[in-house]
This record gives C-alpha cells, sequence and structure tokens, in this order.
C-alpha cells in the first residue's frame, strides 16, 4: 500500500501540472518579497520628505545662526556696565495722541467683528494725520500717517473715510494720510507679514512715515497657524525695527472664539504692546451705535490713569457723528446702582443678573460678586 502511494507521489511530482503550479507559486512568493523592499524603500523615502512645507518665518534661533555663520567667535549678546549703560543717548517718550499712541509706541484694538473698530482706527489715523483731538486725546502736532487696509473695498474704504471727514468737522482730507488698499491693487497679492522679506521691505517704505495703521493684522498673515508663538516672530520684528525708525504701530485685531481671552490667537502677540485697548457694543438704536473702550494693557502710565470711554457713533441730521463721554463711575458701581433700581421697583427676579449683564457689557459673574458686595454692606450697616 505504501509502494503504491509513493508511486503516486512520484509520478503526480512529475507531471508538467504539478511543475507549472510550483513554478507559478514560487513566482507569486517572489514578488510578494520584492514588492516588500519596494514598499520599505518608498517608506524610507516619505519619512525623509516633510508632510508640509513650511513658510520662512524668521525667528531669533534664524538671526542667531545667521550672525554665527558670518562670525563664529562673535558673541550672541552684549552687556554694559550700569554706569556706561545709564550713559547710552536714549529719546523720551513722546505722546502722539492722548496716553494711547506714543511715539515708537505699539497699540492694539480688539474686538468682536461688527463692533467698529474700523470706525476708531480710522478715526485716529485722521486725527493724527490733522492734529485733531478725538475722544478728548489731545494730538500735539500733525503726523504723518499711512493706513493699510487688506479687508474693505475701495468703495467702502473712501465712504468710511469721507464719514470720518465729516465727524472730524474737516475742511478736507489730511495730507498727511495715505493709503493701503489691497482692492485697489488687485490682483498683486497684499503683503504676508510672516515673511521676513516683506516685513523688511514694508519697514523701508515706511522709513518716513511717522504712524501705520493696520487693519487688521489676521489678514495679513497667512499660511501660519496664529495660535502658535512663532508666527508671531517676523512681527516683532516689524515693531522693533518700526521702534528704530521711530514710527508708531497701531494694529487692529479680531477676537477669538472665547472672547474672555482676547484678541485673536496666540497671547505672545501682547508681549511687545505699549498699549491694548478692548472695544465691546452696548447697544444699536436707531442707526446709533454705542460702544465701550476699556485698557487692557497700558505700559507707559498706569491703567488707572486711562478713563474707559463710551463711544456713540451713526448719522444724525443727515451728518454722521461720534460722540464720546467718559465713564467716570466704575462697573461695579454701575451695577449696584442699576440693581437697586430693579429693587426698588420689584423687579429682581431669576434672570435678573443676566439681564444687568446685557445692559451694562459686562460678565454675570462681575454681577454676582458686586451684588454680594452690596448685600454685605446692607448687612454691616
Amino acid at each position: 500500500m505504501s509502494a503504491e502511494i509513493d508511486q503516486r507521489k512520484g509520478a503526480l511530482g512529475e507531471s508538467p501540472k504539478w511543475r507549472r503550479l510550483v513554478a507559478e507559486q514560487a513566482e507569486t512568493v517572489g514578488e510578494k518579497s520584492g514588492r516588500k523592499k519596494r514598499n520599505k524603500k518608498k517608506n524610507k523615502r516619505r519619512k525623509r520628505k516633510p508632510l508640509k512645507t513650511k513658510l520662512p518665518i524668521r525667528g531669533r534661533d534664524n538671526r542667531n545662526s545667521e550672525r554665527t555663520e558670518e562670525n563664529p567667535d562673535a558673541p550672541l549678546a552684549r552687556t554694559f556696565l550700569i554706569d556706561e549703560f545709564m550713559e547710552i543717548p536714549a529719546p523720551s517718550v513722546k505722546s502722539i495722541l492722548g496716553p494711547v499712541i506714543q511715539e515708537r509706541g505699539v497699540t492694539m484694538i480688539s474686538g468682536e467683528k461688527g463692533v467698529g473698530k474700523t470706525f476708531v482706527s480710522m478715526a485716529i489715523a485722521m486725527a493724527v494725520a490733522s492734529g485733531r483731538n478725538l475722544f478728548g486725546w489731545e494730538c500735539a502736532e500733525p503726523q504723518s500717517v499711512m493706513y493699510m487696509d487688506p479687508e474693505l473695498t475701495v468703495s467702502t474704504l473712501q465712504t468710511r473715510l469721507k464719514m470720518i471727514c465729516d465727524s472730524l468737522r474737516l475742511d478736507s482730507m489730511p495730507r498727511g494720510l495715505s493709503i493701503w488698499s489691497a482692492a485697489a491693487q488687485y490682483p498683486a497679492p497684499p503683503p504676508n507679514f510672516a515673511k521676513s522679506s516683506q516685513i523688511d521691505a514694508l519697514v523701508k517704505q515706511c522709513r518716513h512715515i511717522d504712524f501705520l495703521v493696520v487693519d487688521s493684522l489676521s489678514a495679513l498673515m497667512r499660511g501660519v497657524d496664529l495660535n502658535t508663538a512663532q508666527a508671531y516672530e517676523a512681527v516683532e520684528d516689524l515693531f522693533l525695527g518700526m521702534r528704530h525708525r521711530g514710527t508708531a504701530v497701531l494694529l487692529v485685531q479680531h477676537l477669538g472664539k472665547d472672547v474672555s481671552r482676547g484678541p485673536r490667537g496666540t497671547s505672545k502677540q501682547e508681549d511687545l504692546l505699549d498699549v491694548s485697548l478692548s472695544l465691546k457694543k452696548s447697544s444699536k438704536q436707531g442707526g446709533q451705535t454705542t460702544i465701550t473702550m476699556t485698557c487692557r494693557k497700558m505700559r507707559h502710565y498706569p491703567e488707572s490713569d486711562f478713563n474707559p470711554l463710551e463711544i456713540e457713533f451713526g448719522y444724525q441730521d443727515g451728518y454722521f457723528k461720534m460722540t464720546q463721554r467718559s465713564l467716570a463711575i466704575a462697573k461695579t458701581d454701575q451695577i449696584i446702582q442699576r440693581y437697586k433700581e430693579l429693587e426698588a421697583d420689584g423687579l429682581v427676579k431669576r434672570g435678573t443678573f443676566t439681564q444687568i449683564s446685557e445692559e451694562l457689557g459686562v460678565s454675570p459673574s462681575q454681577v454676582t460678586k458686586a451684588v454680594q458686595k452690596y448685600k454685605r454692606s446692607k448687612r454691616e450697616y
């Protein structure tokens, strides 16, 4: 029986069909091993290539590396003895427009969409160019101003400039004001503040400008993640370059998704700021918009010296007007005063805190703390 099986195996192994199957199986095994080798080579090549090309961002590391390549023995930083440092000539801080715009200073205005940031920044630019006082802030003398707008159309920009000119009661547009509009130069792309070469070009172009207004900053930063600190390293070079040439800068920025955290993007953008102002919309009735301006940061003056403003703008008697009044009463006192009014009328109920926060443009937690303070004072007396 075993001899017959061996005979069959031998006969099957010598058959042409069996030899063909064995050869095909060997070819498939060889193809698989060859395919695996090729895939390994491809994977190695893929690992060497970057997944995403990045824009050339100028940072501190790049500046230091360039300096060390030119002269490896040169120190990266220079220190001074205290007597030597105190003898370095330094210009005094000069005010251009009140406490908010300083010579060689950097100011930022932030707010939600549609709150009126463009009207406020445009009014500041035109007031500085014409030497007019604005919002109770004194302007010593006219300055040369450049206003950069990458968002609005030409017709919208012209209309708003005329409105601001009427509100300041100017006979004509100030000659010291120059306009850069992305829409007027289409299809030429606007500059990208994430590229160091374009930062250098802008600094050179503004060498005869005393005041630069950028509305808005996020629209001129493309190809980078605004939530990373690295994205603002090139913008820091812009600030430092403008300061070196004696130019003041006003940046307009939108608020992020979390309004309580301030301007859109990382908090690093506020490190080099001298002044940071925040705008909030209070009400909008009958074509009149009322906004509140508060101070988030003020480097040269204490923040207590800045009086919060309530700015109202809109058409009155066929003319566009902007008026302001100082909010001398603190927010806590305003909340307590409003709560007393509702309490006297017997209108204190569930939802009163939310009502007060919406009326005064404050957070519900501020209302809660103010009311608790008021109730404690009542118990004490």
